[in-house]
């Protein structure tokens, strides 16, 4: 016969007495496995999962349209010390993404679901609209660079005017990538493909007719193939010369010369920050294959194989495609510096057009990249709305959450997407939608640095990834470094930004859904209490300060006791106790009953 202790800490002064647990692995592959259990879900690899579609995001508009600008606006110097921080933003957020991705089973909602759970459904929820809405924004980007380019080519004296050539030509294009999205990720997948022979086609052109320049040519698998010809040096049609690679063209263009012919940013003259607001789209995109999480067939776990572990989708194929990307553009950046005067770097958006036997080269080349990568971004938009409208935390968006049968497409979603992303087409300027997308970015990527940093500060025991490359010191850097960039390159929409977040969080935290995912927020009052406790010292307490620490146990249903003892405590620790009579082993599942108890 043994005596078993069951005890509860009380305080009837707080409304809160439950606890909730985080999602176990085996509840997460539960949910994951029974989310949508009649279709038919997708098996995307780590090539066509997530190196692809990431790298069709970040080597997109900005790299054809802008890069060339920004290098002249702020030198060579200057946009390598751009790059170093985007990329190291980039980076981070990777690292504290894998480490989430790989703590167990996933299901589709990338980044959101990742935070929702982690985070609960306030954080989470708040910080998933600003996803959804950074890639809806991104889409209209994509597609009013796709636009520009057709405006300037073959609609340059057009009397309707460029903004609405821009407009029309977008939303003419948006239905087209909003079709191949209704079909499905594998069409996806394969419009990629053909996309590629497009692209090779291209490439053979500009080396069969390119005989007489040098040809530098930058192959990236299924993504972009980038051919610039470069002969002696000469004038070229709208400003400025391209002299070839020279080692003084390179010193001249080695310092920022900060102009403000194009207009592009506004009515005062650029700068470092301006610079940055604009290009920093070039460095994003690496998420994409998270959001495809849904369609993948090993999203974030390492599998041990012998010594070694083999590293599954989201952490092998974006990291890959971040190395790629660094590359890629490291490279352009001295190409460009090298081989262009600052005229033409400043003042010339189609200096990359003019330097090959033809300009459609370049220009095909250009449309492409503008094109797969709108696509991307609506795939990602679309299965982010798709998860958020099954958990059905915003009242009326429930029917978004509907898949197809085969694949459980978000077709719902996808279609509200367009009609979102229509609208951001209005505005018709990539100037002004990239620093927009800028703000989302920078804030969205803070998010999944903050809930890295959460889960490892608290020690959650679920918190166990097999990624082992982050740590909190990173994730924390991740926080401020992306925090940092965002207010200090607009100020105001940093404001406006927190502002969404903030009143999203609000909004679900008085009105939103009871859910079971658990929230950290107890783990951090846990850790909190724990650490303070451990700090008491008894031998430093004085009279003046000091509190009850009651014991009670009570006979059953003595409610006027407990009540009595709850007044006495005075604020001390008040610990409701019950003695059950009996074998340990028995005696446990009496314990665990929740009619165990006076109270």
């Amino acid at each position: 016969m043994g005596v078993s202790h069951h005890h509860r800490v009380l305080d009837l002064d707080d409304s809160q007495h439950a606890y909730t647990p985080f999602l176990s692995l085996t509840q997460r592959e539960s949910e994951a496995t029974t989310t949508k259990p009649s279709s038919v879900l997708n098996q995307l690899g780590t090539f066509n999962g997530v190196y692809v579609p990431c790298l069709l995001n970040i080597i997109g508009v900005i790299l054809f349209l802008r890069l060339g600008w920004a290098i002249g606006q702020a030198g060579v110097l200057g946009m390598l010390t751009i790059f170093f921080f985007a990329e190291l933003q980039a980076v981070l957020t990777v690292l504290s993404a894998s480490a989430i991705a790989s703590n167990g089973a996933m299901r589709g909602g990338g980044s959101y679901y990742l935070i929702s759970r982690s985070l609960g459904p306030e954080f989470g929820g708040a910080i998933g609209v600003q996803f959804y809405l950074l890639y809806a924004s991104g889409v209209a980007m994509y597609l009013v660079g796709f636009a520009e380019e057709v405006a300037q080519t073959w609609f340059v004296d057009s009397a309707w005017g460029k903004k609405w050539v821009v407009v029309t030509v977008a939303s003419t294009t948006l239905v087209t990538i909003v079709c191949i999205a209704l079909i499905g990720a594998h069409a996806f997948s394969k419009v990629n493909q053909y996309l590629f022979v497009v692209q090779f086609a291209c490439i053979a052109y500009g080396a069969v007719r390119g005989n007489t320049c040098t040809l530098v040519v930058f192959r990236l698998f299924t993504v972009s193939q980038i051919v610039i010809c470069v002969s002696t040096t000469r004038a070229l049609e709208s400003g400025g010369h391209v002299t070839g690679p020279q080692s003084s063209t390179l010193a001249a263009n080695m310092h920022a010369n900060y102009t403000d012919e194009l207009h592009v940013c506004g009515d005062s003259a650029c700068d470092l920050g301006a610079v940055y607001a604009i290009v920093f789209p070039l460095a994003t995109g690496f998420m994409e294959g998270l959001n495809l999480s849904g369609d993948l067939k090993h999203p974030g776990i390492y599998i041990k194989f012998d010594c070694f572990l083999i590293g599954k989708s989201i952490p092998v194929g974006s990291l890959a495609a971040v190395v790629t990307a660094c590359v890629i553009y490291i490279s352009l950046i001295f190409l460009f510096g090298a081989s262009f005067d600052g005229v033409a770097l400043r003042t010339n958006f189609s200096f990359f057009q003019q330097v090959g036997p033809t300009p459609y080269i370049i220009i095909t080349g250009i449309l492409v990249s503008c094109y797969t990568s709108g696509l991307g971004a609506l795939f990602g938009a679309s299965r982010i709305l798709q998860a958020i409208a099954r958990d059905n935390l915003f009242y009326g968006f429930g029917c978004l959450g509907q898949g197809s049968a085969h694949g459980d497409e978000p077709q719902y979603a996808v279609a509200f997407t367009a009609l979102l992303s229509f609208v951001f087409i209005f505005i018709g300027d990539l100037d002004v939608l990239a620093p927009i997308c800028t703000s989302f970015f920078c804030v969205a990527y803070a998010a999944v640095n903050f809930t890295s940093l959460v889960l490892q500060v608290t020690g959650v025991p679920n918190f166990r990834p097999t990624f082992r490359y982050s740590c909190w010191p990173l994730s924390l850097a991740g926080v401020v470094l992306n925090l940092s960039v965002m207010i200090y390159l607009n100020a105001m929409y940093a404001a406006v930004t927190l502002v969404i977040v903030t009143a999203l969080f609000v909004y679900l935290y008085l009105v939103g859904p009871e859910t079971s995912w658990g929230n950290v927020s107890q783990a951090l009052i846990y850790h909190q209490v724990r650490k303070y406790l451990l700090r008491l010292d008894t031998r430093k307490g004085h009279l003046k300060f000091w509190r009850p620490a009651i014991l009670f146990v009570p006979p059953t249903s003595h409610a006027p006791s407990v009540a009595l003892c709850n007044r006495l405590k005075k604020g001390g620790l008040y610990i409701v106790g019950d003695i059950v009579l009996g074998e340990f082993g028995p005696s446990i599942l009496c314990i665990l009953s929740p009619t165990v108890g006076p109270v």
